[in-house]
């Protein structure tokens, strides 16, 4: 590998088919990168193994480095988490790379080394390189965090064997208590070498051994390539399509990279709106919202920016959520996404590009079947609108893993409610749900059950009756029938299980087989009721 001066010439008038970009403070030129090959196979085969291969899907961890870029419009260095499992090599053209090697030495130890050693933070070893990178990465964005922060930049690496408590006594010294400074001090981040500023924002044409990488630089460009090759993969993260090809052994002849595009990026607040570039990463998606919720006129205006953000706290793991965008998100229609049951609900809205013109569609209307959507093979997702709540408008987000972090959900939903001025009858209401179905759906016939009754117990009634069968499993409609009985019956008195009677005998918006996929059909059947239930609470408290 060359590291000369004359290898980052640039030529501007073509694109390039090298990649430039820098490791642990070392210039790389590499003239012949595969477009299939990851970062962490790039890295191992040069003898950096302190960065470690686990499970190859971005779950452990082990493989965490640490990547910094340079804004092309401010020029503002920021630093990041991700997985170098699922890395693609072509991804950190123009970024600098630091790995554990980079840190410190056996003689002498990053006080992140340092501070895991003194107090026992490490007995097979494997991990904790990775959680070396991810506090160090941390720790350079924030040298005063809280001790959540501390936890919370953990979130994507797994320990087996030592657990987190001597992790977490460890990094205490690094914990700001009180706006004081930490006991321990960590350096500052690296800087960022000039020689890659604009790097990344060039355009790329790699042809590998077995694939072709390309990188466009302006929405129409990237237009034709989709026309060009339908069945091209749109890379931004690679969260999805990294385990697609190391777990299922998928082959991609052709691989776009949307990261130079502006339009993909931009993002825009209005009073009635927000606009969110589909290529943002979710951690940079989260700062949009926040921002949005943060300078609304009122308080309910950010209603729902703030219960997406809440929901995306908890989606993965911090390293995933640094390289995963929003468009991919939607596109992937995984069935149990976190993030499309709160748009669906939150009649959100994404727009569609092609070369033959631009169309919007509700995100409630977006999924067609499982990991299917109304996209045709030539189009792709330029942004989403995520409407402001309305004075009268509630809505709340919900997600049941069998852990806190970096985990799926078994069930997740977002709701939202409209209700008249000056009353409690319904006006509009959306019920989303993600792992009830082959898709994420919304409760159409509990929806419309709503709209024009009061928000009292006895709708409530109705409207469990119309959702899903408290004990799952349905099998007919005379089933159905008994059950959604029985659930009424265990909440209200007689009076509400004649509402329980006028309700249509008709099978539930969430009907779960026996032998539904996924199993546990009795308990998420439960859950899904359990969140409408929450959910009715929330608003009856909030309007009095």
């Amino acid at each position: 590998v060359s590291t000369q001066s004359t290898g980052l010439q640039r030529c501007r008038s073509m694109p390039r088919s090298h990649i430039a970009f820098a490791i642990n403070n070392q210039l790389i030129y590499e003239p012949h990168p595969q477009p299939e090959a990851t970062l962490l196979d790039y890295l191992r085969t040069r003898g950096l193994t302190g960065t470690k291969y686990g499970c190859g899907e971005g779950g452990c961890g082990a493989c965490t480095v640490m990547v910094q870029t340079a804004d092309p419009v401010t020029g503002q260095v920021s630093a990041k988490s991700i997985n170098a499992c699922l890395a693609p090599l072509c991804s950190v053209d123009g970024a600098a790379v630091t790995t554990v090697e980079g840190l410190g030495s056996p003689e002498a130890l990053h006080p992140v080394q340092k501070a895991v050693c003194d107090s026992h933070g490490s007995q097979c070893g494997f991990c904790t390189p990775g959680i070396v990178m991810s506090m160090y990465t941390m720790l350079g964005n924030n040298d005063r965090p809280t001790a959540k922060q501390v936890e919370h930049a953990l979130d994507g690496n797994l320990c087996r064997c030592t657990g987190y408590r001597p992790l977490l006594q460890a990094f205490s010294g690094f914990v700001s208590r009180d706006g004081a400074s930490p006991s321990i001090a960590s350096p500052p981040l690296p800087e960022f070498p000039p020689e890659l500023r604009g790097l990344a924002q060039e355009e790329l044409d790699i042809q590998g051994s077995s694939s072709r990488w390309y990188r466009p630089t302006s929405l129409t460009h990237l237009l034709t390539l989709k026309k060009e090759f339908p069945n091209a993969k749109l890379i931004i993260g690679n969260t999805e399509v990294g385990v697609e090809v190391a777990i299922l052994k998928r082959k991609y002849s052709v691989m776009i990279s949307t990261t130079a595009i502006p339009e993909l990026r931009a993002s825009t607040s209005t009073s009635t709106g927000l606009t969110i570039g589909a290529s943002l990463t979710l951690e940079q998606v989260m700062a949009q919202l926040d921002a949005a919720s943060a300078s609304a006129p009122n308080q309910h205006s950010g209603r729902i920016w703030r219960a997406i953000s809440n929901q995306l706290r908890w989606f993965a793991s911090t390293p995933i959520r640094n390289a995963a965008c929003l468009g991919g998100n939607l596109a992937t229609a995984s069935p149990i996404s976190d993030v499309n049951p709160l748009l669906m609900a939150s009649n959100a809205t994404v727009e569609l590009a092609s070369l033959d013109g631009v169309r919007s569609v509700l995100v409630r209307d977006f999924f067609t079947g499982y990991r299917k959507t109304v996209m045709t093979p030539s189009e792709l997702i330029v942004s989403v609108t995520i409407p402001a709540a309305s004075c009268r408008e509630w809505f709340m987000q919900f997600k049941q893993c069998r852990r806190r972090d970096d985990d799926i959900a078994i069930v997740n939903a977002g709701m939202r409610v409209v209700l008249e001025p000056d009353s409690h009858r319904v006006q509009d209401c959306s019920l989303a749900f993600g792992g009830m179905a082959a898709t994420s759906v919304n409760a159409a016939k509990t929806e419309a059950y709503l709209v024009g009754r009061e928000w009292t117990r006895d709708t409530l009634q109705g409207a469990l009756a119309l959702l899903a069968e408290a004990g799952g499993g349905s099998a007919g409609n005379a089933r159905s029938n008994v059950s959604r009985t029985a659930v009424i019956a265990s909440h209200v008195s007689a009076q509400s299980e004649q509402v329980a009677a006028n309700v249509p005998v008709t099978s539930p918006d969430l009907p779960m087989p026996l032998d539904a996929p996924g199993g546990m059909v009795q308990y998420r059947s439960s859950l899904a009721l359990s969140f409408m239930y929450k959910f009715f609470l929330h608003v009856a408290e909030e309007c009095g």
